[in-house]
């Protein structure tokens, strides 16, 4: 599967609604590899075309709530801290670690559920991603926690199956060209796309980092499975195989998109 369908793929799953205003600048760091990151400021009018694509994805990232109550708490352990100030604006802190070394540690600044800073580190507690936002209205209230978006219909399915693995539930699934597939799980913190190709031809990548997130690829079967998210590679092979060796009724559960519902 090449870069450039993968990335445009993704950028589906992470249009959550909703683009900065005026007033808010933005940033986006990632570990590209070998030691080395790289780091965007823009807001949304600046993105050149060469920044397309992480772009698009932070801008969709950066109006997004989180929701403790949806965190599966089983895998993690978590520590609160309230009464931050910064930019006049009351922040409350989220040290969420996982207790075993399957996914990736997040540091969150909220404003109420608004997320305003996203740091993710690794399980040897390397940062791999971090991105946010600075309000230049410096603390006044922009109305970001009541952003509505408005349902279309799709040829998407809702998520079908409750902890398909380790605490990670079936979220959605989008039918894609050329017979593939994109199946999208989350344990409510943690994401992980798998991309099925049933007509694969050879892979331009097996294992690497794209934009932060850690990238594998297999064939089982005549299948190609790529699998992104921000687990380590080893998850995401045993993800791999979970998908790829699922019993046929659960398969088809995963790939199911025949009915347009709304998203």
């Amino acid at each position: 599967m090449s870069l450039y369908k993968f990335a445009t793929a993704l950028l589906f799953f992470l249009s959550i609604g909703g683009l900065a205003n005026a007033d808010e600048l933005f940033f986006y760091k990632y570990y590209e590899g070998n030691g080395k990151y790289k780091t965007y400021f823009f807001d949304r009018d600046s993105v050149s075309s060469e920044q397309f694509h992480v772009g698009v994805v932070a801008s969709k990232l950066f109006n997004r709530n989180f929701f403790i109550e949806h965190l599966k708490k089983k895998y993690y352990n978590i520590i609160k801290v309230e009464g931050i100030v910064s930019l006049g604006q009351n922040i409350t802190q989220y040290t969420l670690s996982p207790k075993d070394k399957d996914r990736f540690k997040h540091v969150l600044w909220l404003r109420g559920r608004h997320l305003i800073k996203t740091e993710v580190y690794d399980v040897n507690d390397n940062l791999v991603i971090a991105y946010g936002k600075i309000d230049l209205s410096y603390g006044i209230e922009n109305n970001m926690d009541g952003v509505i978006y408005t349902p279309k219909a799709s040829n998407i399915s809702r998520g079908k199956i409750h902890s398909f693995y380790n605490g990670f539930d079936h979220v959605r699934t989008k039918q894609l060209p050329e017979n593939r597939y994109h199946v999208f799980f989350s344990d409510g913190l943690n994401g992980v796309s798998i991309f099925i190709d049933e007509n694969p031809t050879k892979s331009d990548m097996s294992a690497k980092i794209v934009y932060g997130n850690m990238f594998l690829s297999k064939v089982i079967n005549g299948v190609e499975y790529s699998a992104m998210g921000t687990l380590p590679y080893t998850a995401l092979s045993e993800f791999i195989d979970k998908v790829g060796n699922s019993d046929p009724e659960i398969y088809a559960k995963l790939l199911d998109c025949g009915t347009p519902v709304e998203k």
